[in-house]
């Protein structure tokens, strides 16, 4: 390190040891307005993060408007719990597709890629709601509420269509998440209780391979994968749905799809193994870890300490027991990333303040263990968790979140010794204030080794034992006294710090975020 003057500076060498760090957001059921998230992304750049999945389509609504098909948006806010903040300025609910290009242009200067994430063919009530002619058939005159009639051609060129029009506005985007799970009992597609598609399964074209009823779904997957791949995408579906022991599946998923990896709650799921051998890549979304689901009764809120102690990149999520990876593995390369994840079930639970309090301290621990992984279990940049916290609370949240330069009045001057040119008051006491600190999660448990046949993916309710969070107050702190002859100085001495560190983070993220 050389210092000229009195400004210190170097070259800095730092690669991540997971390409790909994210947070995935369900911003369907929740309305999470664009300023809301673009604090987000300032506060992942920070911890290094670089992708956000904006998971916009559910079966409690739809939040990104829709130009194609405006039918389908929820004009709703859903969820203005807690003060007046939670409540959007024009009521509307949904993002326009203006701000959504204003978040993908933020999240580009901060280093950040972000990912459209469209669920189908299942999670489609608040869709089939207005147009119930496209909903799955089961038998005596029932149809499957939130499941797509697959086996019919208006309705998968209907779904199409959004996919299009989504895939212009994130057409800057490398990936596009589509979906594929908890779309019907996959293990009973049987005449009796599919009959539309059993029936397909009978009468398909031999060359198209379909020769089990879990086939046709397998193709719909493909077919919808094959269409996105054609404009520039590359695909990625949820793990529960493929290469099941239960449903006689002879027809693989197109091994250019991706697979986000989140649980296996049941043996009768794919195992890590599977997947990895029909040569797909995977993305770790541990649901024992790094599900944030808002008042879900099967889900613990993510435990920062558990974490820490636990978890490191070669744990995936499991039933019974964890399966590893090590560097040395030759399905290692096929290991493409890891991610948090925020699944607001019941968005009047929690305000957005307490969510983004909640996420940060566990979301900070998994993309350090990312980035500095030990794949044997041990963490180098810490030796303890409570060191681990005490660097965060120190280092606190990223530039530029919630900032508000200080104005004249904010300055606290000693001694009386208040410049002439002001005209501001002074005050010689010491205030307290609020801090934007994390809710303190210590006591909350782990989401590590749940049994249930329920999980539901952190989306649907299940019955299962809840650990509830710990409702409490942000942490106080004092206010630091500054003696200064000038606010103007300190101000712009402020604001130049500021302006430095948000120009050397985004240098060193954007140039160094992944191994050449």
């Amino acid at each position: 390190m050389e210092i000229k003057g009195e400004m210190p500076y170097g070259t800095i060498t730092d690669y991540p040891d997971m390409e790909e760090r994210s947070l995935h957001l369900d911003i369907a059921r929740k309305y999470y307005p664009k300023d809301w998230i673009i604090n987000e992304i300032k506060e992942m750049s920070a911890m290094k993060l670089n992708t956000l999945q904006l998971h916009f389509s559910e079966n409690e609504g739809f939040r990104i408007e829709s130009k194609t098909h405006p039918e389908i948006v929820s004009t709703d806010t859903n969820n203005v719990v807690g003060s007046s903040d939670e409540q959007n300025s024009d009521n509307k609910g949904y993002l326009t597709q203006d701000e959504v290009k204003e978040i993908i242009a933020t999240a580009n200067l901060y280093g950040i890629d972000v990912i459209p994430s469209f669920d189908a063919p299942g999670h489609l009530t608040h869709i089939l709601d207005v147009h119930p002619e496209y909903r799955l058939k089961k038998t005596n005159s029932l149809y499957e509420e939130a499941a797509l009639d697959i086996t019919n051609p208006e309705a998968v060129t209907f779904i199409k269509e959004i996919y299009g029009e989504y895939a212009e506005l994130f057409k800057d985007s490398k990936y596009f998440q589509i979906g594929g799970d908890e779309f019907i009992d996959f293990g009973s597609i049987t005449k009796s209780n599919y009959p539309d598609i059993y029936n397909a399964s009978l009468n398909a074209d031999p060359a198209n391979e379909i020769k089990k009823p879990i086939d046709v779904y397998i193709a719909y997957l493909n077919d919808i994968a094959s269409s996105l791949e054609e404009k520039g995408f590359v695909t990625r579906v949820w793990s529960d749905g493929v290469y099941r022991s239960d449903t006689g599946q002879t027809l693989d998923l197109k091994s250019s799809v991706q697979v986000d990896y989140w649980t296996r709650w049941s043996d009768k799921m794919a195992s890590l193994d599977t997947i990895l051998d029909k040569q797909h890549d995977v993305i770790n979304f541990n649901d024992n870890y790094f599900y944030y689901v808002l008042n879900q009764h099967n889900y613990k809120y993510p435990n920062a300490s558990a974490i820490f102690n636990e978890w490191n990149l070669s744990v995936f999520s499991p039933k019974r027991q964890l399966q590893y990876f090590t560097i040395e593995d030759e399905n290692y390369n096929q290991y493409k990333g890891v991610s948090f994840s925020v699944w607001s079930n019941d968005p009047d639970k929690e305000t957005r303040e307490s969510v983004a309090n909640g996420i940060y301290e566990p979301m900070s621990v998994m993309a350090e263990k990312s980035w500095n992984a030990n794949l044997e279990g041990s963490y180098a940049s810490a030796e303890s968790f409570e060191q681990f916290e005490n660097d965060l609370n120190i280092l606190g949240h990223a530039a530029g979140y919630e900032a508000v330069l200080p104005t004249a009045s904010d300055i606290i001057y000693l001694n009386n010794d208040k410049p002439d040119d002001h005209n501001t008051t002074t005050d010689n006491t010491t205030d307290n204030t609020t801090s934007n600190k994390p809710d303190d999660n210590k006591n909350t448990q782990s989401n590590v080794k749940q049994d249930s046949e329920n999980s539901n993916h952190g989306k649907d309710s299940a019955n299962k034992t809840i650990n509830p969070k710990n409702d409490k107050t942000a942490k106080s702190e004092k206010k630091e006294t500054v003696k200064t002859g000038d606010s103007t100085n300190v101000m712009t001495f402020v604001f130049m710090m500021g302006l430095s560190i948000m120009c050397i983070s985004y240098y060193v993220r954007k140039k160094n975020y992944s191994k050449n």
